[in-house]
């Protein structure tokens, strides 16, 4: 991920170098297009999307060898405390990568109540961009222990409002019915098309939004509409 990553980056800036040479870097619209929205683009890609293929094709192979099954029963239990069951361990893991399609992965739970506590434990997984910034900055500046505190602060906080949504939202949860599978040699071809099917749902989805938001941000930028904010954030940033 952080090879491709640094590869995108690069491009990014050799073509930067060419369209402010051909048209300066100070007009309005390559500020915007640009900057803001190719920008963006090439941020999500070298920033998100890079670590989220990867982690779908791992989690595509466990799922396809008969794996993941395995891990819903062994979390079933631990997942009651919480107001589901076990197969909600499975767009979990998917959050990891990235919340978006997790969320959306959250419908193979039985019933409304189940698929509500779902999505909300899910959105607070870290996704790979978040654990790449913790990762990067807070491991590197602060070291390895505080990025183990962050984590187990923030799965303390889906632990709590878990049990929260859990004793407040009407309803009990379901017990969890699921087939066992045999263990098996994964099917590559299955596992690039699921690969994708899962990572086309975050470009398609997501990516347009972080282009309309880079957009946004450059234009505030330029008209100086940010300077509140910082002023007001400054005493703690």
């Amino acid at each position: 991920g952080d090879f491709l990553g640094g590869l995108f980056d690069e491009g990014y800036g050799i073509w930067s170098e060419s369209i402010y040479s051909l048209y300066g870097e100070n007009l309005l619209w390559v500020k915007i297009l640009w900057d803001g929205g190719v920008g963006g683009l090439i941020g999500a890609i070298g920033g998100v999307l890079v670590y989220v293929i990867p982690f779908f094709f791992i989690i595509e192979i466990l799922q396809d060898s008969g794996y993941l099954p395995r891990a819903a029963f062994l979390m079933d239990r631990i997942m009651h405390t919480v107001g589901v069951h076990g197969k909600s361990i499975i767009p979990m893991i998917l959050g990891f990568g990235c919340n978006v399609p997790a969320c959306t992965g959250c419908r193979i739970m039985e019933t409304e109540r189940e698929k509500k506590i779902s999505i909300v434990l899910t959105s607070l997984i870290p996704c790979a961009a978040a654990m790449t910034v913790v990762m990067g900055l807070v491991g590197r500046y602060l070291g390895l222990s505080w990025v183990l505190f962050l984590f187990i602060i923030n799965f303390s906080v889906i632990l709590i409002i878990g049990r929260i949504l859990n004793k407040t939202m009407p309803g009990t949860c379901t017990e969890l019915i699921m087939e066992m599978h045999e263990y098996r040699m994964p099917n590559y071809n299955v596992i690039l098309k699921q690969t994708w099917l899962r990572s086309k749902e975050f470009v398609f989805k997501a990516l347009p939004i972080i282009i309309i938001l880079g957009i946004t941000l450059e234009i505030l930028l330029i008209f100086n509409a940010l300077e509140p904010v910082n002023l007001i954030l400054s005493p703690i940033s």
